[in-house]
């Protein structure tokens, strides 16, 4: 069996690019939501398409397990985020460590989701897109499609 190392590859990266995206919505936008979570999932799925081989269900296991790991690291940042924002605005000490021990991330980060439970809509969107996308057809840069006879001839 041949492991789709690329689409692996793929996955990550398009992981990664949706969190940096969503963590700067919520910076940009002051959007401690999850919504933007949809782009993590979407780019995980769909960078798996670029390779034209070995996609399938090792793909779309692993584009799930990246989409949640990154969702989970993303979502504590966007709400450590807020609670700065929030300490901020009301002129209290704002010195929260960078990084809680795991116990008080767990807690920031699914304490969240328990507070806003309708968010778990958008995580459960991107994870079924990190799931449903990597099974399309492959997007292949090599093939050209011509443009059929008709088509041109209306366009003159």
């Amino acid at each position: 069996m041949i492991y789709p190392i690329r689409a692996f590859v793929l996955s990550f990266i398009g992981a990664l690019i949706g969190g940096a995206l969503w963590l700067l919505i919520a910076i940009a936008a002051d959007l401690e939501r999850a919504i933007p979570a949809i782009l993590v999932g979407v780019l995980a799925g769909a960078a798996t398409r670029f390779e034209p081989f070995n996609r399938g269900p090792a793909a779309q296991v692993f584009s799930v397990i990246v989409t949640l790991l990154v969702m989970v690291i993303i979502q504590y940042f966007v709400v450590r985020q807020a609670v700065v924002g929030d300490l901020v605005s009301a002129g209290r000490d704002r010195s929260i460590p960078f990084l809680l021990s795991f116990e008080g991330m767990w807690r920031v980060t699914f304490g969240w989701l328990r507070t806003y439970p309708v968010d778990l809509i958008s995580w459960i969107a991107g994870l079924m897109a990190a799931f449903l996308l990597p099974v399309g057809a492959a997007v292949r840069a090599d093939v050209i499609t011509p443009v059929p006879e008709a088509v041109l001839a209306s366009a003159e």
